[in-house]
């Protein structure tokens, strides 16, 4: 790799490659001040450009990030580059793709345990490595992905929620009225917290809220999406009068045009306010999305089908009947009851 010293005395590289389409190109790129940057330039841009499996992982996550960011929601591209900047390229960055044993993968998911994580979230971690592995598979000519034996066992966790009594004790805290009402609008709506922060004055329509974007965590930064999460989450969700009544008051007491958000917090700032408001009450903690899983189970309670609660939720029927097979401790009782009586 000859690199040349300018007029100027600086550093400069030019060389041939191949692009996409099999075509010869010439690349120069000057303005180095050391000759090994010009060098270090030129091997990094003929190994990102390279389609054999010589490539380190570093360069793979790169190439994987840029080819797939168009076809990702924003929320999926920062979280996959969260996982590659801060536990992929650290621990194999440096090593070939064609190196990486499965061995090595064991070595990894052993030092990322020691960090205290929970096997979910280093489940979620290695299946971000598979997908990269797959695509060298596919793009890179990797015979075969060292990661696809790779078993993390996980305990399912028991879904938590509120029944009607918590909510009710709940609600007697003294947190703010905007964090009470969002924790409100949550329990009698379904919303998933991402629709609910995204909501504006402008979709409180007469009897229904119109779930029509959605609101995500990007980096440092919130975004709105147009579009909610999944093709049956916009939706219309018809709401009580005296909810949506506190919801316009509080547009106006915050003096609010059509299009500023409701609820001017975070995820992170709610899930915070309401493990205080249960501290305060006594009430088990639990997750802001846990209040969504509260209103399918008084749903389920009350005697709803699973495609009134699908259409509600914006899911469908079944995904319903797959994650919310929970019923109150009190349905089990009546139907013991029942069965006591049917025996007789």
């Amino acid at each position: 790799m000859p690199s040349y010293k300018d007029s100027n005395g600086k550093w400069y590289c030019k060389f041939y490659y191949k692009d996409w389409n099999g075509e010869s190109k010439q690349k120069k790129k000057s303005g180095f001040k050391l000759k090994r940057d010009a060098d270090e330039y030129e091997r990094k841009f003929l190994e990102y450009h390279t389609s054999d499996a010589n490539i380190t992982v570093g360069t793979l996550a790169d190439r994987y990030l840029e080819l797939n960011k168009p076809n990702w929601k924003a929320q999926t591209y920062y979280s996959k580059c969260s996982v590659t900047d801060n536990l992929i390229r650290p621990y194999l960055g440096n090593t070939s793709i064609n190196e990486v044993t499965p061995l090595m993968i064991i070595e990894w998911t052993n030092k990322i345990r020691e960090t205290g994580i929970k096997d979910t979230t280093l489940k979620t971690y290695v299946s971000v490595l598979k997908a990269m592995m797959n695509f060298a598979v596919v793009h890179f000519g990797l015979d075969k992905s060292p990661v696809n034996d790779i078993k993390i066992k996980t305990q399912s966790r028991e879904m938590n929620f509120w029944t009607i009594e918590e909510y009710r004790e709940f609600m007697t805290c003294d947190l703010d009225l905007q964090y009470k009402l969002a924790v409100k609008a949550l329990y009698w709506t379904g919303l998933r917290v991402g629709e609910l922060l995204a909501l504006t004055p402008n979709d409180l329509k007469d009897g229904y809220i119109s779930v029509n974007k959605n609101i995500i965590s990007a980096g440092y930064r919130r975004i709105i999406q147009d579009s909610p999460k999944t093709s049956n989450s916009r939706r219309n969700v018809k709401v009580h009068e005296s909810l949506m009544a506190e919801l316009r008051d509080l547009a106006v007491k915050e003096m609010l045009n059509e299009n500023n958000l409701i609820f001017d917090f975070t995820n992170q700032t709610l899930g915070y306010r309401i493990k205080q408001g249960c501290n305060q009450t006594g009430v088990k903690i639990i997750r802001v999305h846990d209040i969504r899983h509260s209103h399918v189970a008084l749903m389920i309670h009350l005697g709803y089908g699973t495609r009134a609660i699908a259409d509600r939720i914006g899911d469908n029927p079944a995904v319903v009947d797959l994650i919310y097979s929970h019923i109150y401790e009190s349905d089990v009782d009546r139907m013991i009851d029942n069965f006591s009586e049917l025996d007789n």
